[in-house]
């Protein structure tokens, strides 16, 4: 089973939108150091009924693209604190980042052999290495 990049973007879009699933990315990403894009992975491929034996495995994919992101997301918020004129393309800059890192997940995730998902779910072991289990729910609907 092959994944597309163009169908994980859709779900993360669409899994984003939920109020409560963006704000429990955000207490992942500011409070825990979690990585939202690969906790929207998980929870896709938990949707699917699917699991990677090793998720760790997939922490090498978010290299070329985390410090770039990072920098960037934290000048961004810089720019809407300042209410800077050029915010809205810097957002739309910082989702395309988002996209990008989330082709390198699922250039991964093809990498390794699917299975039939198991307990716990690959968002609960992800969580729980944050010590973030708090979140799980919320990230989950």
């Amino acid at each position: 089973m092959t994944l597309l990049a163009e169908d994980f973007w859709r779900f993360s879009l669409q899994h984003y939108s939920k109020p409560e699933v963006k704000e429990a990315c955000l207490l992942l990403q500011n409070h825990y150091q979690g990585n939202v894009n690969l906790a929207l992975l998980l929870a896709w491929l938990d949707n699917q009924s699917l699991t990677i034996k090793d998720w760790q495995a997939l922490l090498p994919a978010l290299d070329t693209t985390n410090a770039l992101l990072t920098s960037f997301r934290a000048l961004r918020v810089q720019a809407k604190a300042s209410a800077n004129p050029l915010y809205q393309q810097m957002l739309s800059f910082e989702l395309e980042i988002e996209q990008q890192q989330q082709a390198h997940l699922i250039h991964a995730v093809n990498q390794h052999e699917l299975t039939t998902n198991s307990s716990p779910s690959l968002l609960e072991r992800y969580c729980h290495s944050l010590n973030a289990d708090i979140l799980i729910a919320e990230l989950s609907l």
